[in-house]
């Protein structure tokens, strides 16, 4: 659900700027014009990939999860719809709700990074943190994935 939105936003926000969203773009495109739907060469774009991230250069093995994190955020970075990216501001938190704070902290966090990645993947977290005399504050914090500890039963 969320790979065919993104590729919709993707293709009605392409702006031709990155190489690694060109590449990616060019492979959807090719992928999509191709009426059997068979197979198709990702060579140009797995060369922007190992240009960009050293890393996954080459053909050894690679953590997929890893990948696709350094590649999404890739694309985000060049899709990003700010071009003057404002110095980073602390979050006001004085006489406000949690729920206050939490849209700041969003309203920050796009006037800084602001793509198709952000508006398909991303998400929020809030972690609250209460102190003994009953004072309690919050820390905000966007993700692309949550990891998750899973029991072996």
């Amino acid at each position: 659900m969320h790979t065919q939105k993104f590729i919709t936003r993707l293709c009605k926000d392409y702006n031709n700027d990155g190489g690694l969203t060109k590449e990616f773009y060019n492979f959807i495109k090719s992928y999509s014009q191709k009426p059997d739907k068979g197979s198709i060469s990702p060579s140009s774009l797995k060369s922007e990939i190992g240009r960009k991230f050293p890393k996954f250069s080459g053909y050894s093995q690679q953590d997929s999860q890893e990948f696709l994190r350094v590649f999404i955020e890739g694309i985000g970075k060049e899709m990003n719809r700010v071009k003057n990216i404002p110095k980073y501001k602390e979050l006001d938190t004085k006489d406000k709700t949690k729920s206050q704070q939490n849209e700041e902290f969003h309203n920050l966090f796009i006037k800084r990074e602001n793509s198709v990645v952000i508006d398909t993947f991303y998400g929020q977290t809030c972690n609250s943190f209460r102190c003994e005399c009953g004072f309690e504050s919050y820390a905000f914090e966007k993700f692309l994935d949550l990891p998750l500890l899973l029991s072996k039963s």
